[in-house]
């Protein structure tokens, strides 16, 4: 049985052409746009019941309404995963993303969504780590049409700690022999100049947050580097983990890609540097900013930017790996996605 909103629908796009077309054309031009809009109006409304025949069917999992989308989440979903939601707007533009939610919550958050912007019925795309829910019928009233809810992006950013427990004794039960993955850690030595200023440019964004920052807000910095680099020299070894290695070098591309205005005193010491092309930037009128990365008269930007990159793609490599190891294997993926979302400028810029 159609519902009232489909009737409406088919009705509104049979009667639009005849007032449309009836002043500027002829009677078979008349005809024919009536005929191609109520073939178009049976196709909306078709779709439709079909969309609404299979959200109350159980075993159907890519539409779905109010009272049947929250069974079929709890199946799609593992309820060990953490998600983080995206409410979309049907501009296309997200509306909010809500971090840290466990399934249920996502779930939840997703119905009363729905409740409140009254939509029906759901499209469902995807799977367990990432699934798209659009709204069947758009919402075309109003001048805020495009500010209307239209759908929502689930996209799972990692465990529970339960979970997180029963992976890691998973792997306390493999055996040396089983486990063939290369070791996620990697040697730091800061043993040139082009490396010092990595780690230099580290602190300066440390030292900046910690006095913009407060309380829970202040970075949590990996005590290794803490411990065994010199914020003033650079200088320094240690073997970091994947984990820390990208703290490292995302801290430190926002010092050495972020852009200053070329104020008097700046530019005077530019213009005052011992190093060659540094003079020349300081003397160089039409340059109004200057990066961090220009800052280090010892070395080149573009050794900075080698040394950079050959350890963001070591690291990018190594997790890149799968596993047979599922605490291993959930661990790469984490640090792939946490590389793809911060992504430094730097390896972009042209020196």
């Amino acid at each position: 049985m159609f519902k009232l909103r489909k009737f409406n629908l088919g009705f509104f796009l049979v009667l639009c052409p005849t007032a449309a077309f009836a002043s500027q054309n002829s009677p078979e031009m008349i005809v024919f746009g009536t005929l191609a809009m109520l073939a178009l109006a049976g196709v909306v409304v078709y779709y439709a019941s079909l969309a609404d025949n299979a959200a109350v069917d159980p075993e159907n999992y890519s539409f779905a309404d109010q009272t049947t989308l929250p069974s079929k989440l709890q199946i799609l979903l593992n309820e060990d995963g953490i998600y983080s939601l995206s409410v979309i707007r049907q501009s296309g533009n997200v509306e909010r993303v809500v971090e840290n939610l466990a399934a249920t919550d996502v779930v939840l958050k997703i119905i009363q969504t729905m409740q409140k912007a009254k939509i029906e019925t759901v499209s469902i795309n995807g799977g367990e780590d990432k699934i798209q829910i659009y709204r069947v019928m758009h919402n075309g009233k109003g001048r805020q049409e495009g500010k209307r809810i239209g759908g929502f992006k689930i996209v799972k950013t990692g465990w529970s700690a339960k979970k997180i427990d029963a992976l890691q004794n998973t792997q306390d039960e493999l055996s040396i022999e089983e486990d063939t993955d290369p070791d996620l850690e990697f040697n730091f030595d800061a043993n040139n100049e082009a490396m010092k200023a990595i780690i230099k440019s580290f602190f300066a964004i440390v030292s900046s947050m910690k006095h913009s920052l407060d309380g829970d807000d202040k970075p949590k910095i990996p005590n290794t580097i803490l411990e065994n680099f010199d914020p003033s020299t650079g200088a320094g070894r240690a073997t970091l983990d994947a984990a820390d290695l990208v703290t490292l070098l995302v801290y430190s591309d926002l010092h050495l890609s972020g852009e200053a205005e070329m104020n008097d005193a700046l530019r005077a010491q530019f213009s005052s540097s011992e190093t060659t092309w540094q003079r020349k930037i300081g003397e160089d009128k039409s340059i109004l900013t200057v990066t961090g990365i220009l800052g280090y008269g010892s070395t080149t930007p573009a050794e900075i930017k080698k040394e950079f990159a050959s350890f963001w793609d070591i690291c990018e490599l190594f997790v890149s790996f799968d596993s047979n190891n599922p605490y291993r294997q959930e661990l790469n993926e984490i640090h792939r996605e946490h590389m793809k979302e911060n992504r430094p400028k730097i390896l972009d810029l042209d020196f």
